[in-house]
């Protein structure tokens, strides 16, 4: 393997790593963590849910998830695509929660365009495209 072959491996793996950071950040309500997935420019549009500034999203998921008792969030077929200082990725977003007395599956395509400023990846833009949800009541104890 080559150096350039190495860099691209070392970018990919910092992109899903903040990938995987956007899942946890999202399930503990962790404001200061979503801060750093975006850089502080980024926007985020979460088709026909959210569509403004990235950096205050998981605030925003922590204000309307009040209801919420759990939620599990996981990232799946990531593909990324560098250029340089710049990215573009692709994943599958899956969602489990419960509100009450149901359960709630979605699954969500993200597309992320990326750049790695003072040695930093993280998201110029996402957009989130919902492609299935499934409510069932939740199993009794």
């Amino acid at each position: 393997m080559n150096d350039l072959e190495a860099s691209g491996l070392v970018a990919k793996q910092a992109i899903t790593e903040v990938l995987y950071m956007y899942c946890d950040a999202v399930d503990h309500h962790d404001a200061d963590l979503g801060r750093r997935i975006w850089h502080p420019d980024g926007t985020a549009t979460y088709e026909g849910i959210y569509d403004g500034p990235g950096q205050e999203f998981v605030a925003w998921v922590a204000s309307m998830s009040r209801g919420t008792s759990k939620t599990i969030h996981q990232v799946t077929n990531v593909l990324i695509e560098l250029d340089g200082e710049r990215a573009t990725s692709r994943c599958t977003a899956t969602a489990w929660g419960r509100t009450g007395e149901v359960d709630t599956m979605s699954i969500a395509r993200c597309v992320d365009t990326w750049s790695r400023r003072d040695g930093q990846w993280r998201i110029d833009a996402r957009n989130v495209t919902p492609e299935f949800m499934h409510r069932v009541p939740a199993p009794t104890p």
